[in-house]
């Protein structure tokens, strides 16, 4: 969680500054950057909670139609963590098992578009079949057994996930 200050100032018809009055503060969504204090300051502070966009704005105490706004977005950090969902897949011999890389910041946001490698431990169970380089992939069932998949971030693949492939008897 980051947080971040904004500070307000008023100004006469002449733009001299006005140091006499303070101001309060919203946010359009406090999901995004939530109040932490300074409400009858100039200057107020919020955290940043999740990936999204608010709108921040003051009010000058003196004058309540005196106002100010700005649009803030929060955008999810580098990489952290990679998750191959789903955990784990059960198919018929025969068929495909298909899975996606997730990617998760340090504060647990969803990054989207994770390009990955992908490999399985066992080829004759779970055979590699498309998708390097990019989130999703695709595996043959080959013959029953279990098979563990991995996906290894394109970017830095010391950042990698895996999931559990199982193969059953065909019909």
């Amino acid at each position: 969680t980051y947080n971040f200050t904004f500070t307000a100032k008023a100004f006469d018809q002449y733009v001299n500054e006005n140091t006499s009055g303070a101001f309060n503060f919203t946010t359009g969504n406090s999901s995004v950057a939530a109040y932490q204090y300074g409400n009858g300051s100039n200057a107020s502070s919020f955290n940043e909670v999740l990936v999204g966009s608010s709108t921040i704005a003051s009010y000058s105490t003196l004058n309540l139609s005196a106002s100010d706004s700005m649009a803030v977005t929060v955008v999810p950090g580098p990489l952290y963590v990679l998750q191959v969902d789903p955990q784990s897949l059960t198919r018929k011999a025969g068929t495909q098992f298909n899975f996606d890389a997730i990617g998760y910041d340090q504060n647990g946001n969803r990054i989207g578009g994770v390009d990955a490698n992908w490999i399985s431990s066992n080829s004759s169970v779970a055979l590699y079949f498309s998708g390097n380089g990019t989130n999703s992939s695709l595996f043959d069932a080959v013959s029953p057994g279990s098979a563990v998949v991995s996906a290894f971030s394109v970017g830095n693949p010391d950042i990698n996930g895996s999931a559990t492939a199982t193969t059953i008897p065909g019909d």
